[in-house]
């Protein structure tokens, strides 16, 4: 059942549009000020909202603006009074899905919600496959991370455009990744995917690389041959690093960009070319600008649509999740039959910063994977120096966080996280309360912790925990 919310000052109306629709069998809420149509909203999550352009506490302007930050994707129709249609045609301007003038015929209003549910529902289920398109092919970049959540919300709306896109972040963060995501699930998944990466190849050749050259352009130019740009027809060209690319080449490259057309090196002839362009860098691309590095022409045609990739410390809560993905990819390159991580190893690693980022984490799981002879991946075999680039915890904070720790971790085993959760808290509860009460005995203890001497002794001798270690 649709669910849709009505959200108008006159209560007649809003009385009368409730009874037509849910006619129409439509789950209806209404609300009679923006502000408290905005709580309902929350809560009711509807498929369309209909909102009076002029209402005494907040316009229905307001509302639109709002609903777009909880969610996009939801239609919100704007009702108007007679005279206010310039009013409305800017509402569309900023997002509103159409608008209609008061006073209206029901069954027009409820087409225009009808195909507005539609769309809506349409562009929701293209975004899930998007979705499920980017876990299938590379689950090693999905995270929990709100930022890389949005960057996932970002690829899914450009997956139908060809626009030019900058990636920008620090060295290691997965911007390779995250532009061969864009290619895969984009319209061009079945042409080439072309990586050049403009700091390792000296310029003469890239530009011999990038173009293609006639035959006799050069000494040793034997014969023409066809550069990456046209090779990548149909596709994706991926120029990484490109803040390092020299301003002769960025000029050439510029018209490229700009018009879609090469000339090969000792040629006379232009050549179209159909191709998407997605560059990156790690330098600040701003500063390179305003220091007449890098071409502010070229910066624009680029920096259509801008991702920026956060560093691994600041979305730490994707390292069980991306520790996992590696442990099993290098288990299988390595023939290895390794189950998991242990909850010591992964404390570890969710307690260093990763100054090399997620590459820095998958070459230590790497090496980790290679090393182990057990069946879990041990902290003594992840070669992390704590002694540098970390922030390790107390004990104390460590058995704290444990418990943590193991809910980030991915559902699959998930009651055997469950059990070593239930150990770790019961290790816990015991280190407080010998540490609150060193002085007391252990039967005033167990009597503490509503339990009795018998348990109370049996649990600390699995847990290997004695009262003279305790240190009130």
């Amino acid at each position: 059942m649709y669910r849709v919310l009505i959200i108008d000052d006159e209560e007649n109306l809003v009385n009368v549009m409730k009874i037509n629709f849910e006619k129409k069998k439509y789950q209806v809420k209404t609300a009679y000020n923006g502000k408290s149509g905005l709580k309902e909203f929350s809560k009711f999550k509807p498929h369309c909202v209909l909102t009076d352009l002029k209402m005494p506490d907040i316009t229905g302007i307001e509302v639109l603006k709002e609903v777009k930050k909880i969610d996009f994707d939801v239609p919100v129709i704007l009702i108007t009074a007679y005279g206010s249609v310039e009013s409305a045609v800017n509402a569309v301007k900023v997002g509103a899905y159409d608008f209609i003038s008061k006073p209206f015929d029901f069954e027009i209003l409820h087409k225009m919600v009808k195909e507005a549910i539609d769309m809506y529902l349409i562009v929701r289920n293209e975004k899930s496959y998007l979705s499920s398109e980017i876990e299938r092919a590379f689950p090693g970049v999905v995270g929990k991370n709100r930022k890389m959540k949005e960057i996932f919300d970002i690829i899914s709306e450009i997956s139908g455009s060809a626009a030019n896109i900058l990636l920008t972040g620090q060295s290691g963060t997965g911007k390779d990744l995250v532009a061969r995501t864009i290619h895969y699930v984009s319209k061009r998944k079945s042409g080439p995917f072309i990586v050049i990466n403009c700091a390792a190849v000296p310029e003469d050749l890239l530009e011999a690389e990038l173009f293609g050259y006639e035959r006799g352009a050069f000494t040793g130019a034997m014969t023409e041959k066809p550069g990456l740009f046209e090779v990548a027809n149909g596709g994706t060209v991926f120029l990484d690093e490109i803040s390092e690319m020299s301003p002769k080449l960025q000029a050439k490259l510029l018209n490229a960009v700009q018009n879609r057309e090469i000339r090969r090196v000792g040629g006379v002839k232009s050549i179209k070319i159909d191709v998407r362009f997605i560059a990156s860098t790690n330098k600040d691309i701003e500063e390179e600008v305003a220091e007449k590095r890098f071409r502010e022409d070229l910066y624009y045609r680029l920096n259509v649509i801008r991702i920026n990739l956060p560093p691994l410390k600041q979305r730490k809560e994707d390292i069980p999740l991306l520790s996992s993905f590696f442990m099993k990819k290098f288990s299988l390159k390595n023939s290895k039959k390794i189950k998991g991580i242990s909850p010591e190893a992964l404390s570890k690693l969710m307690n260093y910063e990763y100054p090399g980022n997620v590459r820095e984490l998958e070459n230590i799981i790497e090496k980790g994977v290679i090393m182990e002879k057990g069946d879990y991946l041990g902290d003594e075999t992840l070669q992390i120096s704590l002694t540098s680039h970390s922030s390790p915890d107390s004990e104390e904070s460590v058995g704290e966080n444990m418990v943590k720790v193991r809910c980030l971790l991915p559902i699959e085993n998930g009651f055997e996280h469950l059990n070593f959760m239930q150990e770790d808290a019961e290790k816990e509860i015991i280190l407080r309360a010998l540490a609150l009460h060193p002085e007391m005995s252990n039967q005033e203890i167990s009597e503490f912790l509503g339990t009795n001497r018998r348990i109370l002794e049996l649990r600390m001798k699995k847990h290997n925990i004695s009262k003279k270690d305790i240190k009130g």
